[in-house]
């Protein structure tokens, strides 16, 4: 049979929501650092052509002209691919349900807090533990996907933090 305590139920939860927001972090981070990149590589591509641009002018040399042409080519599929990524708006996604999943790890931590010194009685901390699974599933409910997984990330920090929250 299946024999989960209350304490445990609010543990296991606790480390989920805790996953779930490093997780959402971690994507934020990765899409910043894609977003970027994209404008870096453009900005090259755009130098690169100003460069060759000027090159044709002043020389007259007909492959300066071709070479501007292909440059801004590919500056262009850059920025269209930019502005196709949205980054900013899946970055801002990310990163906002990561911040409201610290508020709900925070309340939980009280929570078992609370109930391991014995402030709260056992039927509170049940009301609230619904009230609190509700709120979190609004938040699951608004969440942009997490379809990739995260490389090299490593769940030490996740679980230090789990085990320095368990309440002996």
């Amino acid at each position: 049979m299946f024999n989960v305590t209350l304490v445990d139920h609010l543990h296991m939860t606790f480390e989920h929501v805790l996953r779930s927001r490093l997780t959402h972090e971690q994507l934020a981070a990765r899409l910043a650092r894609r977003a970027w990149l994209t404008l870096l590589a453009d900005l090259a591509l755009l130098a690169v052509l100003v460069a060759a641009t000027l090159a044709s002018v002043l020389t007259g040399a007909r492959w300066y002209g071709i070479v501007s042409a292909v440059l801004a080519s590919l500056a262009l599929a850059v920025a269209i691919g930019y502005a196709a990524a949205n980054f900013e708006r899946r970055i801002h996604a990310h990163r906002w349900c990561a911040a409201r999943l610290w508020l709900f790890g925070e309340r939980y931590r009280a929570l078992l807090s609370e109930l391991h010194e014995g402030v709260i009685p056992v039927e509170e901390a049940r009301r609230r533990r619904d009230a609190l699974m509700q709120d979190v599933q609004s938040v699951y409910e608004q969440a942009p996907a997490i379809g990739l997984r995260i490389e090299g990330g490593d769940s030490e920090p996740v679980d230090e933090v789990v085990r320095a929250s368990r309440v002996a």
